[in-house]
């Protein structure tokens, strides 16, 4: 069973790679079978075939996007992680048109790890707040 320090360990090089556009690294580290609960998506299930376009269209939207951790709970194979992503809206997003103002959403993630790799993540992120920002006059 693996450490909780080694669990970090896989989630924070994941949110290195989002955070520097490192497709590849991220892709590696996400199992053959992986999937994500996301109410946000649609059907509420990304595969590891929408990550790589899901990723594009947040650094397009956010060139500057900053994902980092902020606190974390980790027990057997999974790991509880509260984030903060940060970044500056100069994009199209989400049907919201750029408004150069700095966003910040903050958000709980329940990971699976297999062998070293994501297996399954559970997504709840404050959704309302982001749209809020975006559509802030």
């Amino acid at each position: 069973m693996p450490t909780p320090e080694e669990l970090l360990a896989v989630i924070r090089r994941g949110y290195e790679a989002w955070n520097t556009g490192q497709l590849e690294i991220l892709e590696q580290l996400l199992a053959p079978d992986f999937r994500a609960h996301d109410p946000t998506a649609p059907g509420g299930l990304v595969d590891r075939s929408a990550v790589r376009e899901i990723l594009n269209e947040i650094r397009t939207a956010f060139p500057d996007v900053r994902r980092e951790v902020c606190d974390y709970v980790a027990q057997g194979d999974k790991i509880a992680v509260r984030w903060r992503v940060t970044g500056t809206h100069s994009a199209p997003f989400a049907g919201a048109a750029p408004t150069g103002r700095q966003v910040c959403v903050t958000g709980i993630t329940f990971y699976r790890i297999d062998n070293g790799r994501i297996a399954e993540e559970w997504v709840e992120m404050d959704s309302a707040s982001l749209t809020r920002q975006l559509t802030a006059s």
